[in-house]
């Protein structure tokens, strides 16, 4: 199964890819900043990442500058998903190898998968017969959660 790695602070974004990308095929592990999820890397190997920017500890531009330095990272799709962006941050961000750009409030989760699964397509075979086949409750509610702390973490 494709892994993707989930990067952002906000408990509520954390937990909606935890729930919904393994009912589109993927496999998730979740990180609440840069930090952690330099971390996460060395456990982990994942297909894409979908990257947060504004999160304590290590923003999101420092943690793509720190992927790309590592040659393993240097091609790894990333995909920014942000409250708000400056242009230049933007534009940094796609010097660093960004793929793709999304403001939080303004996509549908139909709309990430979709080009998500243009760079990694769920299966190898890249057939999958349904967005969103029969929900594996288990996979998502075991997905790695690292850097959190109980209060932290989505009820």
């Amino acid at each position: 199964m494709r892994t993707i790695l989930v990067v952002d602070d906000d408990p509520i974004c954390r937990e909606i890819h935890r729930r919904l990308l393994p009912r589109a095929g993927y496999a998730v592990v979740v990180a609440t900043n840069g930090k952690d999820a330099l971390n996460a890397l060395k456990e982990h190997t994942p297909d894409l990442i979908l990257l947060d920017l504004a999160m304590p500890q290590m923003d999101g531009l420092t943690f793509l500058k720190h992927l790309r330095e590592d040659i393993r990272f240097k091609e790894l799709p990333v995909f920014l998903i942000t409250a708000l962006a400056s242009r230049e941050t933007v534009k940094i961000a796609g010097s660093l190898g960004v793929r793709d750009y999304f403001v939080k409030a303004e996509f549908t989760m139909e709309s990430l998968y979709e080009r998500i699964r243009k760079y990694v397509p769920p299966h190898e075979d890249s057939s999958v017969a349904s967005t969103h086949p029969a929900p594996d409750k288990a996979a998502a509610d075991h997905a790695p959660d690292v850097g959190t702390t109980p209060s932290s973490q989505a009820a």
